[in-house]
């Protein structure tokens, strides 16, 4: 029995060739990834739908003279650092779900029930996002507060955040 890779995390900067390491796999059968990689049967989480949908928040609501949320503008960077932090916990809620089985079921499609402006997708991920936003800064908030991280082990110096 060959031991295989249960979990590859590609991060890099953007325009670095994840995609295309991504789609290359895709392209293999599940053979050639455990002879060739180590790696077995794959399925990928990507964090590119939110950035996507959150810019598209973003420019809307700035077309429309507002503030964005997200972004100062389409050329600039996120408008608040931590929510990098809010795309983590985005891919660990569908990761956790992926585990699970849980398959997320809106309550309605109807567009006349939704939120906002007829688009009941964008609510439901603005809300996700909103809610991950604000663990993210609860977390900001412990680190401020003073030593929030505990070795894992107590032998080590590999710390994670306290849930205390």
């Amino acid at each position: 029995m060959s031991k295989h890779l249960d979990i590859l995390l590609l991060t890099a900067l953007p325009a670095s060739g994840k995609s295309e390491a991504r789609t290359y796999l895709a392209s293999l059968s599940a053979e050639e990834c455990e002879q060739h990689f180590g790696i077995g049967h794959t399925v990928q989480l990507d964090d590119f739908p939110y950035v996507h949908i959150m810019r598209c928040i973003s420019d809307e609501l700035t077309a429309r003279g507002h503030q964005g949320p997200y972004f100062r503008s389409a050329a600039l960077p996120f408008r608040e650092p931590l929510d990098w932090g809010t795309l983590m916990e985005l891919m660990n809620e569908d990761y956790r779900d992926l585990v699970s089985g849980n398959q997320p079921q809106p309550a309605s499609a109807d567009p006349a029930r939704a939120w906002p402006a007829g688009d009941h997708w964008t609510g439901m991920v603005r809300s996700r996002c909103d809610y991950r936003r604000r663990c993210v800064g609860r977390w900001r908030q412990k680190l401020d507060r003073g030593p929030a991280c505990r070795p894992r082990s107590g032998h080590g110096d590999d710390p994670i955040l306290s849930g205390s």
